[in-house]
């Protein structure tokens, strides 16, 4: 079983392509009006204690004003897919959320997130 969580025991190294970061920050600046965050799905492989991520999309998702997040799952396994067939390597290693506008780095919404992509490695 996959988890988005290492063991203590664990020393894993994280490299990060710089596409990914960039791509990130392009979506941030591209937002649709109203959101103040953008999330999505890391791609990458694991091996041993390495953990190389080489690419990402962002996922679609509406916040509301009483404090909900409805993540588009439809959207996401499209897109995770698509980029198997292109990439069949590449397994989903973890998830993105930038910054809320408040500045506020992680809020209850972020546990929401974690818990999707959690079942989202899991297969549930």
């Amino acid at each position: 079983m996959t988890s988005l969580f290492l063991s203590e025991s664990d020393k894993a190294k994280v490299s990060l392509h710089p596409l990914v970061v960039l791509t990130v920050l392009d979506a941030y600046m591209r937002r649709s009006d109203g959101l103040t965050r953008v999330i999505g799905t890391l791609l990458g492989t694991k091996t041993a204690n390495l953990i190389e991520v080489t690419s990402c999309y962002c996922v679609p998702h509406q916040e509301t004003d009483e404090g909900e997040i409805g993540i588009d799952d439809e959207y996401n396994a499209k897109m995770l897919s698509l980029k198997k067939v292109m990439n069949p390597g590449e397994e989903v290693v973890g998830w993105f959320a930038t910054t809320a506008e408040n500045g506020q780095k992680v809020d209850y919404l972020t546990c929401f997130i974690h818990d999707y992509f959690g079942r989202l490695l899991d297969g549930s």
